[in-house]
């Protein structure tokens, strides 16, 4: 039987190592996956700037999120289309780190909406891409993200605060 020092020794030697090494599981936090991006893997975290409505916004090329039945989009290398010369294609990976419904932009062109605290995925050309993104409100108020100009090759996420 175990003395209560000898007990106590050995939780005191298990916190020491746990508080060294870390958890023993395979068990990460959100905190810990965006910390430390993997390699070739770009992270940007941007943060809102408060404005008001007004005219119409020069970072936004397309709004329109209607189809037309004569023009789909070409499909990237990836899912059957043309396999580009250079580099390729490059996810985006848009984190909204908000509770409010953000409407995304890339190069221009609306790409959708994410719901608060979501994740939306996109593919664009590997190079310079241009990320923009707006949360409208109910008082004509707004905040802006970007718009930013990225090097874009493989993936980028781009994480969005308040």
């Amino acid at each position: 039987m175990r003395s209560k020092s000898t007990t106590a020794s050995l939780l005191s030697l298990l916190f020491l190592a746990a508080s060294v090494f870390g958890p023993m599981s395979s068990y990460t936090t959100a905190a810990q996956k965006t910390a430390a991006p993997a390699k070739g893997k770009q992270v940007e975290k941007t943060h809102a700037e408060k404005g008001r409505g007004g005219g119409p916004d020069q970072n936004i090329k397309n709004d329109s999120e209607a189809n037309d039945p004569n023009k789909p989009a070409p499909a990237p290398g990836n899912k059957g289309g043309e396999k580009a010369r250079g580099a390729g294609a490059c996810q985006v990976v848009l984190d909204n780190r908000t509770g409010w419904y953000v409407h995304i932009f890339v190069d221009g062109t609306n790409r959708g909406t994410i719901g608060p605290w979501g994740d939306a995925y996109c593919y664009t050309g590997s190079g310079a891409t241009v990320l923009y993104a707006i949360a409208t409100f109910t008082d004509g108020s707004r905040f802006t993200w970007g718009p930013r100009t990225v090097n874009c090759y493989d993936s980028f996420t781009w994480q969005l605060f308040p």
